[in-house]
């Protein structure tokens, strides 16, 4: 794959621009499986944060995947991830919060219905 590439490469531009190139890298598309593992580490993140805070959540496979779905973007990638976290999943949760609608020491339990993230 790498030596189609270079070949192409070598046929687009001329030999004074592809000197000052020192490495050309070539990416390939994340699968499911790799979004499910960068949104554990993002979510491992948000989990460490609350829990200074004496806060558990835990999120179901429909909530992991709502996030994924909504902040994927086959042009960006993972990038809009965690916009996507902050917007669906801390904002409102910090209100959840706020308005004190869960009890203290309780894990609060995530999953999505209807396009959004419902806090139990």
């Amino acid at each position: 794959m790498k030596e189609d590439l270079l070949e192409k490469v070598k046929k687009t531009f001329k030999p004074e621009f592809l000197n000052r190139i020192d490495d050309i890298i070539v990416f390939h598309s994340l699968t499911k499986d790799h979004l499910y593992d960068i949104i554990e580490i993002e979510l491992k993140e948000v989990k460490e944060r609350l829990k200074e805070q004496g806060i558990v959540i835990d999120l179901d496979k429909a909530a992991k995947s709502l996030l994924i779905d909504t902040g994927f973007d086959p042009l960006f990638g993972a990038r809009p991830l965690k916009r996507t976290i902050q917007r669906f999943l801390e904002d409102p949760l910090a209100e959840e919060i706020i308005a004190k609608r869960f009890e203290k020491d309780k894990p609060i339990k995530v999953s999505a219905k209807d396009g959004k993230l419902i806090f139990k």
